[in-house]
């Protein structure tokens, strides 16, 4: 446990062990541990005082699992587990994610064994929890899946992220998490400007949000959730950029898209989509954060060996207008026909309305299809 006070502030960032097994000594030692932590906070903090106290702290409740029965009575979900960290809350802390999200399935870690985070069979044991004062400033909290994919290799744990806004004070994750993105907010320039439309225009994503099953109600169009890295192109006739989701250049590390790009895009355009790379064995993520290289040599070798293709899923704008205002049926039908002929490593995602489809989606991709109205 390390803590600090920042602009008035008390950070607390704590590591609990994992406890092995119920009933080992390494579990009467994790149990110790929290009886340390719930006295420290007591002798030394104030729970009307400003203060957060985050980290990995192994101990999910039912809601913070994927199935309950399969994890009860195990380690970090056992009743003596649970009442530790209850005692925390007790004292004056608040789960600030749970204010936000009362939802199930969103979790902050999942085993690299058996694919369990593309079946999304994980736990929610990172956790930011604040007093009062500072969980009553808490406008937005979002756990960065996305960055589970990290580079070159990936953790078992995503970032929780909260946002305690104050006048003048904008949040920046500088984590590729982004508040509220808003597609249809003023932009400064248009996007599609006459000097520089294919550089200098960093958009921010709209990220997806992981569900659990489809939603109700009708006028939904379902896409497929592609496994692979977040991209934006910007096209002006013979200038091409890629953006990543942290917004930062990806043009260097998927040198062969260009071709495709010039015979599958408009000749202005920005278009929101996903890059892949395609094997027999299905999508290939391992391969894509291989590209992620500093030597240009590796990057051009890989690149004929596993060439990349580009997955577009929506248009933001084209022929010198923002379309991001206009509905997403409209941006469908546009991106459809501005890609009816693509070629090469280019490619347009399925979209469908009917629910069949979708469910089929669902168990075949990445855990869910995207939805939008």
């Amino acid at each position: 446990m390390i803590a600090a006070t920042c602009g008035g502030l008390r950070v607390v960032c704590v590591y609990a062990p994992n406890g092995r097994i119920v009933g080992s000594s390494f579990y009467q030692a994790k149990l110790a541990w929290f009886d340390r932590l719930a006295r420290w906070l007591a002798e030394a903090a104030d729970p009307a005082e400003p203060l957060a106290l985050g980290g990995d702290l192994n101990a999910p409740e039912d809601i913070d699992v994927w199935d309950p029965q399969v994890c009860h009575g195990g380690t970090h979900v056992s009743a003596a587990e649970r009442d530790a960290f209850a005692r925390l809350c007790r004292w004056g802390l608040i789960d600030v994610y749970r204010q936000h999200h009362p939802e199930p399935g969103r979790y902050t870690w999942w085993d690299y064994r058996a694919g369990n985070f593309h079946k999304n069979f994980g736990m929610r044991i990172d956790h930011l929890l604040a007093t009062r004062p500072v969980a009553g400033r808490t406008v937005w909290a979002e756990i960065d899946r996305e960055a589970r994919k990290g580079r070159p290799i990936p953790s078992d744990h995503a970032p929780l992220v909260i946002d305690l806004d104050q006048p003048g004070h904008p949040f920046e994750a500088g984590l590729g998490v982004r508040r509220r993105p808003n597609r249809g907010a003023p932009c400064g320039r248009s996007l599609m400007g006459t000097k520089d439309a294919a550089a200098g225009f960093p958009i921010e994503p709209m990220l997806a949000k992981l569900a659990t099953e489809l939603p109700a109600g009708d006028g939904w169009l379902f896409e497929p959730k592609w496994d692979g890295f977040r991209a934006i192109v910007f096209r002006d006739r013979d200038r091409f950029y890629i953006q990543s989701r942290e917004l930062k250049p990806l043009d260097r590390y998927f040198p062969e898209l260009e071709a495709g790009f010039r015979t599958s895009l408009p000749a202005r355009c920005v278009v929101d989509g996903e890059i892949v790379i395609a094997t027999e064995r299905g999508l290939d993520f391992d391969a894509l954060q291989l590209r992620l290289h500093p030597a240009a040599w590796r990057v051009k070798k890989l690149a004929a060996e596993t060439p990349a293709s580009f997955v577009a899923f929506d248009l933001l704008a084209g022929d010198g207008r923002d379309l991001r205002s206009r509905p997403q049926a409209e941006r469908r039908l546009r991106l459809e026909q501005a890609l009816g002929r693509t070629t090469g490593g280019v490619h347009l995602t399925p979209c469908r309305r009917e629910r069949s489809v979708a469910e089929a989606w669902f168990h075949r991709f990445e855990g869910a299809p995207g939805s939008t109205a």
